[in-house]
């Protein structure tokens, strides 16, 4: 999993994840086999509410394009509900956006 946290107010990114979310990635790579890695964004407000998480799946061959993956909805609710089960997370996002326009890895 890469965790890129993002401050409102200054911009500056964290390559960091925080513990709960980063054990939360380990145990669903392992349920799910369809998921080879895991990467999340968050941005956070000081003294604002729980973390942000959004979801990104894609296919590729190439990298150079990527289509939105067909992960079956199930998944994704088993995959939100584990995520919300830290103390860290408040919501979860589902990102469909391919490439292009946009980039395989967080920017």
């Amino acid at each position: 999993m890469a965790g890129i946290k993002i401050q409102e107010d200054s911009r500056e990114t964290y390559g960091w994840l925080p513990e709960k979310l980063r054990v939360a990635q380990s145990s669903l790579v392992e349920k799910f086999s369809e998921v080879t890695r895991v990467a999340i964004l968050v941005k956070e407000k000081r003294g604002g509410p729980p973390l942000s998480v959004v979801i990104r799946a894609v296919s590729t061959r190439d990298f150079m394009t990527a289509a939105v993956a067909q992960v079956p909805w199930k998944i994704l609710k088993d995959i939100a509900e584990s995520i919300l089960k830290t103390d860290d997370s408040s919501r979860v996002y589902y990102d469909i956006t391919p490439k292009p326009p946009a980039t395989i890895e967080f920017e």
